[in-house]
């Protein structure tokens, strides 16, 4: 018996030995911790219980009980309740009886109980504000999740809300905090754990951390959530962590794919170098990397110097670990991510949805960055100009887009990357254009004189293999839209050119009168609703099968039928991105299409003032590939070197000099053993 009391009073000294913390910061997450929630973040989602509701003061919760087999130890004791407080505290001291204020400080803060957890310095006094918990995960590594929903700051007021989430996570006892997302929300934050009135450990920044996530919340999912790490024990003085791949998920068959990822420094000592290994196809590739500086808490983001070779369709996992010297912990070095060889290569096509308003005075902006990228590449850049608080909203496409940017003007690009300020649209195409996606989609429309509406046929086929919540979506734009009155003016910031050219805005005057406005590229509806027809694609969506979806659209008082543009995409639910899509325009002037057994060839501009693209569009071969052009004397007036085509589309650019008269000429595309010819017209 005095052994066992011996051992005993050993392991409490054990506990209370190890009874500290050390935190990592997950800033380029992107992702809950573990994955474990893949929930929307909007209030009502299934399975939560509600646990405190809007307070106009700070006010505890009602005492939380953990399932009796949820085991979790805070600071080194097993913990069995909680309570939560509106300004941001989760305290395992039930028994405190003051809330502390919304009004945040450093820690330790006799404000706090001891054994607390904090996202101290919000306010839940709004009319959506809750705190809410549901469990996550299979035993033994379930998280129980606190969630701050729809939440402020201290006396904001108006249109703004921030998601916040405190982790207890089984069998680790790690603690994480979860910045989730935030809009138009000015937050100074004091995260951490406070263990009593002197030992406490907080976020850098504390008590002015802000939320990192501040783009309203990539369509209310975890894909753009960052966290920080609370680890008990004493932080390891090597350690290095593989915290994430970032290498495409797709490829075509025969393409290289740099294998890149992010490592982050779990030590105290600097790392000076490191190994990167992947073993993919059977082979293990390895690149020593020195001359690094990775200090504690920071990250090193990599690109293997062997790119993996897709060696035919199919999936193909990558296997990536990294080695140091003296690695304390070798448990997290490793992560897998599987690449889908694509069967075909789809033609990408980039959807650019703008916000705006005839009451901005910045959306001159927009208008300007939109017509460039629609000119420059009026096949591939497809633009929707989502209008805010003018006779051109529509309110379900208006809201939608407002959660997802925090001003105007401000864009979306393929719902991906978060908000973008138009100047940035060309950036974001160049990053984009060349890229895989797992979709082709095809979309015709045919205008019924007796319903005054187009019927609408979207098709998408697949080029590998995707499970999940795939949707459809069509957009209905019209170009040339004009309107009368003082809310169909434009408000100009640029008028008389003190804030730099803007595309002829800097001569017309502030702000331009209806009647010298026309507005292109507007969205007159979202006919799936902003996260797109749900159920319209089946869960699983095998490699080269079709999926089809219908739609009509019948034209209001005002709209011109000849006017009108429909784009059509498939998107993913769970993290708003389009994968891909297409368009239809019945305001065709310009394009020209001709096609042969192998490829199609489109010309843009035509008639053209000396400036024609082509594009090549082959969804299957690799060939070579050449563009001639003759007058109608047959003389040969341009040439381009002989290339090569790999399916998708590649673009040629004929920029006639002075040389070359107004007239009509000849274009001849050569791709492998077929041809086709495109008349093409100059008008300077």
């Amino acid at each position: 018996m005095k052994k066992l009391s011996t051992l005993l009073i050993f392991v409490l000294f054990a506990l209370v030995a190890d009874a500290q913390y050390y935190y990592l910061p997950y800033l380029t997450a992107n992702q809950n911790p573990g994955n474990v929630n893949q929930d929307v973040e909007q209030p009502g989602t299934t399975g939560y219980t509600n646990i405190a509701a809007t307070n106009a003061s700070p006010a505890w919760s009602t005492t939380v009980f953990l399932p009796g087999d949820f085991t979790f130890l805070f600071n080194g004791n097993a913990v069995t309740e909680f309570k939560v407080s509106t300004s941001g505290v989760l305290t395992f001291t039930t028994s405190a009886v003051t809330p502390p204020t919304a009004t945040n400080a450093a820690l330790p803060s006799a404000s706090i109980p001891n054994n607390s957890i904090m996202v101290w310095g919000l306010a839940g006094s709004g009319a959506n504000d809750v705190i809410r918990t549901k469990m996550f995960g299979d035993y033994p590594n379930r998280q129980q999740w606190i969630q701050f929903a729809s939440y402020s700051a201290p006396g904001s007021a108006g249109s703004n809300w921030s998601y916040w989430g405190i982790v207890l996570e089984e069998t680790t006892n790690n603690i994480y905090i979860v910045d989730q997302r935030t809009y138009l929300t000015p937050l100074t934050l004091t995260l951490g754990i406070q263990i009593n009135g002197s030992t406490a450990y907080t976020v850098t920044g504390a008590p002015n951390t802000p939320s990192l996530v501040t783009n309203g919340g990539n369509a209310d999912t975890y894909e753009d959530n960052i966290y920080y790490k609370f680890i008990p024990g004493i932080q390891p003085t090597n350690d290095a962590e593989l915290s994430a791949l970032t290498f495409s998920n797709f490829g075509g068959a025969g393409a290289n794919v740099d294998i890149t990822g992010t490592v982050l420094n779990v030590g105290t000592a600097p790392i000076t170098s490191l190994t990167v290994k992947y073993l993919a196809n059977g082979l293990i590739k390895s690149n020593i990397i020195t001359g690094l500086n990775i200090t504690t808490n920071a990250t090193y983001d990599f690109t293997h110097n062997v790119p993996f070779t897709i060696p035919a369709p199919g999936t193909w996992p990558v296997k990536v670990w990294v080695e140091t010297t003296g690695d304390a912990n070798q448990a997290n070095d490793t992560l897998t991510q599987t690449i889908s060889a694509l069967a075909f290569q789809p033609t990408k096509r980039i959807v650019f949805e703008e916000g705006t308003g005839t009451w901005c005075q910045w959306c001159p902006r927009g208008a300007v960055f939109m017509d460039s990228i629609h000119n420059a590449y009026p096949t591939t850049a497809l633009t929707i100009a989502v209008h805010n608080g003018d006779p051109m909203t529509v309110d379900a496409y208006d809201a939608g887009m407002a959660s997802l940017i925090a001003g105007y003007p401000s864009g979306l690009v393929d719902r991906k990357g978060g908000e973008a300020d138009p100047s940035e649209f060309f950036d974001r195409y160049n990053a984009s254009i060349n890229g895989f996606t797992p979709c082709d989609v095809d979309v015709d429309a045919t205008w019924n004189a007796t319903s005054n509406s187009y019927d609408i046929a979207v098709s998408s086929k697949m080029a590998t293999d995707l499970i999940g919540d795939y949707r459809f979506n069509v957009v209905v734009t019209e170009d040339g839209v004009r309107g009368t009155g003082a809310t169909w003016n434009q408000a100009n910031a640029y008028s008389g050119g003190a804030n730099g050219a803007m595309g002829g805005y800097e001569s017309k005057p502030n702000p331009v009168p209806a009647a010298a406005m026309v507005y292109d590229h507007v969205g007159r509806d979202i006919l799936g609703g902003f996260d797109g027809a749900f159920g319209s694609l089946p869960e699983t969506l095998l490699v080269n099968t079709t999926h089809t979806y219908a739609a009509s659209y019948q034209l209001k008082a005002g709209e011109n039928k000849d006017k009108m543009v429909i784009i059509a995409w498939v998107s993913s639910a769970a993290t708003g991105e389009i994968l891909n899509a297409n368009y239809k325009s019945f305001n065709i002037s310009g394009v020209s299409t001709q096609t042969a057994k192998s490829f199609a060839l489109s010309t843009f501009p035509n008639p053209s003032n000396g400036t024609t693209n082509f594009e090549v569009k082959m969804p299957f071969l690799t060939s070579d590939i050449t563009l001639e052009i003759f007058d109608l004397m047959g003389r040969k007036v341009y040439a381009t070197e002989d290339g090569t085509v790999n399916g998708g589309s590649k673009f040629f650019t004929w920029n006639a000099d002075a040389s070359i008269a107004n007239g009509i000429y000849q274009a001849v595309i050569k791709v492998g053993a077929e041809s086709v010819a495109a008349k093409v017209v100059l008008t300077r």
